[in-house]
C-alpha cells in the first residue's frame, strides 16, 4: 500500500513535469512568434505553467516527507523514479528563476 502511495506520487510529477515541458516549449514558440500569437494564448499558456509548477511543488512536499519514513527505505526505485525525485524539482526551480528575471 506504501509503495503504491509513493508510486502515485512519482508518477503525478512525472506526468506534470510532461506538461510543464510541453506548456513552457509552447509559450517560447509563442514568445518567439509574438506576432502570430494572441496574449489570450500565451496568458492561458502561462496559467497552465504556473499550475503546474504549484502541483509539482505540493507532490514534491509529500513525496518528501513520505521518504523519511522507514517503508520508503524498502521500496526499490527504478532509473525514471529516481530521475523524477531527484531532478525535476530542481529544474522547475531553476525555470521559475529564470522566468522571473
Amino acid at each position: 500500500m506504501f509503495e503504491k502511495i509513493i508510486r502515485k506520487k512519482i508518477d503525478n510529477i512525472d506526468n506534470l513535469y510532461f506538461n510543464f515541458l510541453v506548456d513552457t516549449t509552447e509559450l517560447n514558440i509563442n514568445l518567439n512568434n509574438i506576432l502570430d500569437s494572441s496574449i489570450i494564448e500565451i496568458n492561458s499558456l502561462r496559467n497552465r505553467i504556473s499550475y503546474n509548477i504549484n502541483k509539482i511543488l505540493i507532490e514534491y512536499d509529500e513525496l518528501e516527507l513520505l521518504m523519511t519514513t522507514d517503508e520508503f527505505k524498502e521500496i526499490k526505485l527504478d532509473s525514471e523514479d529516481e530521475y523524477v525525485i531527484n531532478t525535476v524539482k530542481e529544474e522547475v526551480l531553476e525555470f521559475l528563476k529564470e522566468y522571473k528575471r
